[in-house]
């Protein structure tokens, strides 16, 4: 890709006002940056020196609020597929803390459980949506630095409420005994899923930039609330606490792992399915 600051900068501002998460708007930003090259290569054939090709290039792809304006309308399903995602992990969160601690402390089915699953979800929801997935750090490989120190504090709290030695032995075994998945070899297997998942999403060349976001938007939601249960201020009980930290996690790996637009194709499958089975003609 060449590097044409006009264009950049110009992409920027058209996209900073779209409102979109990190990675939705830097997959629009490449493909506009490609068109925006053909644009520019289209000139220069043409006999223009280079300054002037990119001024006609930028005239051409037009104004910053009617591209805004033109995207929108072309993109009236974005919403929905956000939603059913969103949906879909909140659904699949709701069933987790109904058979998790029964799976994995074997505590008894209790309506407290479901109880504290909305509220949580709501305050997951309103971190990963608001503030997490529209932050962005340029150039993007900053956001490794920053993501390298959000894991060390999780590592610093983690030691200071058990010990060096239990931290270490916890990442070494398999061992979810107690705390369900929220144990240093849970959240690290259920980290390495996350971003497996993301990087086979990825457009070709974003792959590296695609597991840092996800590497950060992991960590954060994981360490602000190993640092929000350790002061008691959300979850009073221990039991609370498990829960708590166990349904954070699950909601920051269910976030990396599914991929909106496999829930429209999973969606539409069912639907045909569902009218294929009840339809008296079996052709359709």
């Amino acid at each position: 890709m060449d590097n044409v600051p006009e264009f950049k900068a110009y992409l920027r501002s058209v996209i900073d006002g779209l409102g979109l998460d990190a990675d939705s708007g830097e997959e629009l930003f490449q493909e506009w940056y490609q068109h925006l090259e053909e644009l520019l290569n289209k000139y220069l054939q043409d006999g223009f020196n280079r300054q002037e090709a990119i001024k006609q290039a930028l005239r051409q792809f037009g104004a910053a609020e009617q591209i805004r304006a033109e995207w929108k309308k072309s993109s009236p399903g974005r919403k929905a597929m956000l939603g059913l995602k969103e949906t879909t992990v909140w659904l699949l969160c709701a069933l987790a803390s109904s058979v998790g601690p029964w799976l994995f402390i074997q505590a008894t089915f209790s309506l407290f459980y479901l109880a504290v699953t909305l509220p949580v979800l709501l305050i997951c929801g309103a971190v990963y949506h608001i503030l997490l997935s529209r932050l962005t750090v340029r150039p993007p490989w900053w956001l490794l630095f920053v993501t390298l120190g959000i894991y060390g504090l999780f590592l610093l709290k983690s030691v200071s409420l058990t010990s060096l030695e239990s931290v270490f032995l916890q990442l070494i075994m398999l061992d979810f005994s107690g705390d369900g998945l929220f144990t240093m070899s849970g959240i690290h297997l259920l980290w390495a899923a996350a971003v497996v998942c993301r990087i086979n999403a990825s457009p070709p060349g974003q792959a590296w930039k695609r597991a840092i976001r996800s590497s950060f938007e992991f960590w954060a939601m994981n360490t602000a609330a190993l640092f929000l249960a350790a002061t008691e201020l959300l979850a009073g009980s221990a039991e609370g606490k498990v829960l708590f930290l166990n349904l954070v996690l699950l909601y920051a790996t269910i976030q990396q792992v599914i991929q909106p637009h496999y829930l429209i194709m999973a969606r539409s499958k069912l639907k045909y399915w569902f009218r294929k089975a009840l339809s008296p003609d079996r052709s359709l």
